[in-house]
């Protein structure tokens, strides 16, 4: 309702299930962490349990993450299909393919024919504010020991922008301390 508003996060994933966001708002600072099907949420308000709703987003949220996508894909935890290719930038040729689970609506996923990069993906979703087509978009892939990771992202909800996202820092198999994720008094 405001307008557009800058954000800095740090997101933290432990996969398959364990995902925590520390953002910087205009507002203050912002605590959202998901831990295996308990979630949680600190602001200014102080630390509370996020209501079930919230809950699921998170876990939607999480499964929904490309890499968790394809690592759920490898192990054989989602069923899927191909769908007819695509045309994406510059004409390049997009292979598609839908996947879900019991625990996953359908999401597709597109990867450039030609270099094998994760190109979007996309869903939809109901929320208070209705059924909506959610993409998410990717670029600038770059090289994170061995793995061609998107540093940019563009999440579009029916068509609007809603979310710029430029990763400035990533780091693989960092390991946790066990609390992280867990809420806090």
């Amino acid at each position: 309702p405001g307008g557009p508003m800058r954000a800095t996060t740090r997101t933290f994933i432990e996969y398959p299930d364990r995902m925590r966001i520390d953002a910087t708002l205009p507002a203050g600072e912002v605590v959202q962490a998901y831990d295996g099907g308990h979630a949680w949420l600190r602001d200014r308000n102080g630390i509370r349990d996020a209501p079930q709703p919230m809950r699921e987003q998170f876990a939607q949220g999480l499964r929904r993450d490309w890499i968790a996508l394809l690592l759920a894909a490898a192990d054989n935890r989602l069923m899927g299909r191909v769908l007819p290719d695509e045309k994406g930038l510059a004409g390049r040729t997009l292979r598609v393919v839908e996947l879900w689970s019991d625990q996953l609506s359908p999401v597709r996923v597109a990867i450039d024919a030609a270099t094998h990069l994760i190109a979007w993906i996309s869903y939809e979703t109901v929320d208070p504010g209705g059924r909506a087509a959610i993409r998410e978009s990717f670029g600038d892939h770059r090289e994170v020991t061995g793995i061609r990771i998107p540093f940019t992202a563009v999440v579009r909800r029916d068509n609007a922008v809603m979310v710029e996202r430029t990763i400035t820092d990533l780091q693989v198999n960092v390991a946790f301390p066990p609390a992280f994720f867990v809420k806090v008094q």
